[in-house]
């Protein structure tokens, strides 16, 4: 059985039942609606530092489907150099480019 979406047989032509799958659909974006709710309610401290959190989080998963294995620390560190060189400069790429993922008081107090 295949541990990761691209190990799939079909990868990347999918087929998919929206009847069989519309009320998961519905019920993960309801989810995902009350939990950006909730962070608006935490302040911009704690925001920023889930963000990073998301952020390290998605290195970390690509790197392991590729095979490669990263230190978690290094790897946020890396993010939040990116972060603050994107928060000074005007040219910006990638993932830290994003409007929604600022340096914020949390990714600063770490810097």
């Amino acid at each position: 059985m295949a541990r990761y979406i691209h190990q799939l047989e079909a990868w990347p032509r999918f087929r998919w039942n929206i009847e069989r799958i519309s009320d998961r659909l519905a019920a993960v974006s309801r989810r995902q609606g009350l939990l950006i709710g909730r962070m608006q309610g935490l302040g911009f401290a704690l925001r920023d530092e889930a963000g990073l959190a998301s952020l390290t989080e998605e290195v970390m998963k690509s790197s392991e489907i590729e095979g490669e294995r990263l230190d978690r620390d290094q790897v946020r560190w890396s993010r939040v150099r990116r972060i603050r060189r994107c928060a000074t400069s005007t040219i910006c790429s990638g993932a830290a480019s994003s409007p929604r993922i600022q340096l914020g008081d949390a990714a600063r107090a770490i810097c």
